[in-house]
């Protein structure tokens, strides 16, 4: 689908990734195995299942694989029995803790070698990286993985899951799992790195949501509602978009120029907006605290410089204490 007139010039580029998507391959008859049928875990084994795999389930409750079962998964009564059934297993357990019980469970260990273990749990960086390094001292293999999406959207083609491990072993399963996200990506090499990417994105999605949220009430608190500005939110979502590529084009060249406006001037005159908006009896909390980030900038003396060098600050500070702390956990 084309840009009619209007389109931002970033939102078009941003577009250019639907002609990289892993395209679906149906795998008919092929063993995927799904713990946990949670939201996240029902919608991926219902889209295998749909795509023609043989899909084996486990959940604590059984009762929730009732419907599954009827349209034609094998229903696990143990953990063990689930994951020796497939080649490929697929954990929406509820967080990676829950999934070291599930691994402490009889047969378990046994059942994993030779596995390829795609975890789309909830986790920390830190908890894929052990836990990464503890199923591939079982023999298996380890794919950490971030649902950037609703469970509405399992099997749509504009569906992302990040994914990270080892490359090849995400190349050899990518057609498969692009049966669920068809715009998935591979965002780095350590089971660790899919975390971050995870909450960057989120984090970039939320807030944004959270600021759409304080509009409405400025909005109620001025007797107009959301139909006066429905027809403007695609056009100044694409307006972000074209912000976020210029700042990392920025980034990349080290242009910090202040050929559009300075820190310093967005800083004053959205805290005068903020004024403005309180005094409607509402509390601007989101645009708060981003005029509360933008005065790093100001602070080590860079006010005058772009909105980039708000990141580059925040960037340089965020490798800083990464280096610290990691220096202190090899001296300790």
């Amino acid at each position: 689908m084309g840009c009619a007139g209007g389109c931002s010039a970033a939102f078009q580029r941003t577009q250019g990734w639907r002609f990289g998507m892993t395209q679906k391959t149906p795998k008919r008859g092929q063993q995927v195995t799904v713990l946990g049928l949670g939201a996240i875990g029902a919608a991926v084994a219902r889209t295998l299942l749909e795509s023609g795999m043989k899909v084996t389930v486990w959940n604590r409750t059984q009762s929730k694989a009732a419907s599954l079962a009827d349209a034609g998964a094998v229903v696990a009564i143990f953990p063990a029995e689930a994951i020796a059934a497939s080649p490929l297993v697929i954990s929406c357990l509820w967080d990676y803790a829950f999934t070291d019980e599930v691994f402490g469970q009889d047969g378990v260990e046994a059942a994993l070698d030779g596995k390829v273990f795609v975890q789309l749990s909830t986790g920390s960086s830190q908890e894929a990286k052990r836990q990464g390094s503890w199923v591939e001292a079982r023999g298996a293999s380890f794919l950490a993985g971030g649902v950037m999406c609703f469970p509405r959207a399992i099997g749509a083609e504009e569906t992302i899951i990040l994914y990270a491990g080892d490359p090849e072993v995400f190349k050899k399963h990518a057609d498969l799992l692009a049966n669920l996200a068809p715009a998935q990506q591979h965002v780095g090499n350590r089971p660790g790195d899919a975390a971050p990417a995870y909450l960057a994105l989120w984090s970039f999605y939320f807030s944004g949501m959270g600021g759409f949220l304080d509009g409405l009430a400025m909005l109620s608190a001025h007797d107009l509602t959301k139909d006066n500005v429905k027809a403007l939110v695609a056009p100044m979502a694409n307006k972000l978009v074209d912000g976020m590529f210029d700042l990392m084009g920025r980034l990349d060249s080290h242009n910090f120029a202040r050929d559009q406006t300075t820190v310093s001037s967005m800083e004053g005159g959205l805290g005068d907006t903020c004024d403005q908006i309180r005094k409607a009896g509402v509390e601007p909390l989101m645009l708060e605290a981003f005029v509360r980030r933008l005065a790093i900038a100001p602070a080590h003396g860079r006010g005058d410089e772009d909105i980039a060098a708000v990141a580059d600050l925040l960037m340089s500070q965020a490798s800083s204490i990464d280096g610290r702390l990691e220096l202190n956990r090899r001296q300790s």
